[in-house]
């Protein structure tokens, strides 16, 4: 039983993956919990097995950045772990010198697709302004 639900996550997890790139493609803002609704309707499954497929892909993209690893999603970008080593910062208020310790932070890199994707938005956008702005003179 179990290995035949891990099996038909993995399978919802591939077709996840698609149904999220054409989702995010729309140009809205989402959170996990719509994330998970629009899946469970494009998939035409339940909404408990599209949580279990998103809570699986969050899981697993934390795990491999905790472990130091790295998550490139073509097209859309990835994610990286940089590490920051100790140095003497100030205290705002009184300007006292204090250490502040070496931290590791997740970091996003846009890839080139969405990047273009996004600036081509904005041109498009920046041209219809300026269209009717003209058209009201």
């Amino acid at each position: 039983m179990i290995a035949r639900r891990r099996t038909l996550t993995r399978a919802l997890a591939i077709r996840t993956a698609c149904c999220i790139k054409r989702y995010l493609n729309l140009g809205v803002h989402v959170n996990k919990s719509e994330l998970i609704e629009k899946l469970a309707q494009r998939t035409q499954i339940n909404v408990i097995q599209a949580e279990e497929v998103v809570n699986l892909i969050y899981r697993k993209m934390r795990d491999t950045l905790i472990s130091g690893g790295r998550i490139e999603i073509r097209g859309f970008g990835s994610f990286v772990v940089k590490e920051y080593g100790a140095y003497e910062g100030r205290n705002p208020k009184t300007g006292e010198k204090i250490p502040v310790p070496p931290k590791k932070l997740p970091f996003f890199k846009v890839g080139k697709e969405l990047k273009e994707r996004i600036d081509n938005l904005a041109d498009a956008a920046e041209a219809s302004r300026q269209q009717a702005g003209n058209s009201q003179k």
